[in-house]
């Protein structure tokens, strides 16, 4: 008796009406398959529209020798756009989802994604299971076998969903289609919707499709960096608290700033300054001063509520001629046997005329990236270049010789204007392949400095 409420049930469904909408972008590689095993399927009741964002290559040729029913041509391309121009291209009662550059693994994909999304009333949308092809890169086939299980569930709480194979309720979708203004992550902003209006996703792990590219195509930097702002801006009403130690006013950094001899007279005159621009910036813990000889009359900076610290340079065995870094390095092994060891060290040179949004600037960019080390730059398109022994002078760039607008810049860096260390780094003697980043600063701001 249960058997035959199944298959009237499994008959209702397969009588429905499926519209598969593709996106394609010079596909030529991979539609031939996608199309072959879409056509393939165990089930008759679908129809195919191909979104094409002006394919240059041989696709639409491809695409043309299979029955689609419609080929819908855009000019500009927004992912949640086109996806919704198919859609509203032809009316159905359920609509899939599916990358051009994925390929169903077997006959009965399409059955298995419409049986998941009908497992009760409340399912608004599935997705299917993603696995990677032989070819595929490590990095993509890490990605997919890691984020998609062999498993099946229904989630009542968690807005996963990825388009790249999946099925929607017309019923539903008609009236929420996706967000047709952002460029990445539209299937995510959509499953969460669904998820905050009280309905349920579904993950079908019987319904996989080859996917070469994976999740982020290789993860290339501008499309990460895309979907991961999209990400963050969708995440940030789940009330996620950061550690006060992680932000930038728990922040423990010290500062180090070093008073050149060559000041003279100025130096009680710049001690000054840099008090008042630190004593401004929270993250600031404590203050070291590198003078050139004893201040009698440091009891008139005492007013300030940070702690400051005067130490001779003669203390320390790094001679004059030697890199900054390996006096730094000396300076914080000093402070770590007397005081806390803090998280960042700031380089500063007191020959320099800084501002409070410089430090600011630099700080909120260190701390919100992994970089080891940041410092303060400003772009440059001079024709630099350097005394090679073996083949002469020779241009520290191969394209400094191209037109300005096609090639890149070289960036003027003033490490004693702001220069941040992440402590353990600074500390390490050894690794000499540190991340570097760059606060950049505009090329017409000056830069002035006491001679």
């Amino acid at each position: 008796m249960a058997y035959n409420n199944i298959n009237k049930f499994l008959s209702s469904i397969l009588l429905s009406t499926i519209s598969i909408v593709i996106r394609t972008y010079n596909e030529e590689k991979w539609i031939r398959h996608c199309l072959s095993a879409i056509f393939s399927q165990d089930f008759e009741h679908f129809d195919v529209v191909i979104v094409d964002n002006n394919s240059t290559d041989k696709t639409l040729s491809i695409v043309n020798s299979f029955p689609v029913k419609k080929i819908i041509k855009i000019e500009k391309y927004l992912p949640g756009l086109a996806l919704n121009m198919g859609v509203q291209a032809n009316n159905a009662k359920y609509y899939v989802f599916l990358s051009a550059h994925c390929i169903p693994c077997d006959k009965y994909w399409l059955k298995n994604l419409l049986q998941h999304i009908n497992q009760n009333k409340f399912i608004m949308g599935a997705y299917g299971r993603q696995v990677p092809l032989p070819s595929s890169e490590p990095i993509d086939k890490r990605d997919l076998w890691m984020t998609f299980s062999c498993e099946s569930r229904v989630s009542k709480l968690d807005g996963f969903f990825h388009n790249a194979n999946s099925i929607v309720r017309a019923s539903y979708f008609d009236n929420n289609l996706f967000d047709q203004k952002v460029t990445n992550a539209e299937d995510h902003l959509w499953g969460k919707k669904v998820i905050n209006s009280g309905f349920q996703l579904a993950y079908c792990a019987d319904a996989k499709v080859f996917h070469h590219h994976g999740l982020h195509q290789g993860s290339p930097p501008k499309r990460v960096s895309g979907v991961v702002k999209q990400l963050e801006k969708n995440m940030k009403d789940e009330n996620i608290q950061i550690p006060d130690s992680l932000t930038i006013s728990g922040s423990l950094i010290y500062t180090i700033i070093i008073m050149p001899k060559y000041l003279g007279d100025k130096i009680g005159s710049q001690i000054k300054s840099y008090i008042q621009i630190i004593s401004q910036i929270e993250s600031l813990k404590k203050i070291f001063f590198i003078i050139p000889e004893k201040i009698n009359h440091t009891n008139e900076f005492s007013d300030s509520a940070k702690e400051i610290y005067f130490l001779e340079r003669d203390f320390f065995k790094t001679s004059l001629e030697s890199d900054t870094k390996l006096l730094l390095q000396e300076i914080l092994n000093y402070i770590e046997t007397k005081y806390m060891v803090p998280d960042h060290i700031l380089y500063l040179n007191a020959s320099y005329i800084n501002k409070k949004s410089n430090l600011i600037n630099l700080i909120n960019t260190h701390l919100s990236t992994n970089f080891s080390i940041t410092l303060i730059g400003q772009k440059t398109y001079q024709c630099i270049w350097a005394n090679n022994d073996k083949l002469g002078y020779q241009p520290v760039s191969p394209d400094l010789l191209k037109p300005k607008n096609s090639r890149k810049p070289l960036y003027n860096v003033f490490y004693g204007l702001g220069t941040i260390y992440l402590t353990c780094d600074l500390r390490d003697t050894v690794n000499s392949e540190l991340i570097t980043g760059i606060l950049e600063i505009e090329e017409n701001q000056s830069i002035n400095r006491l001679k």
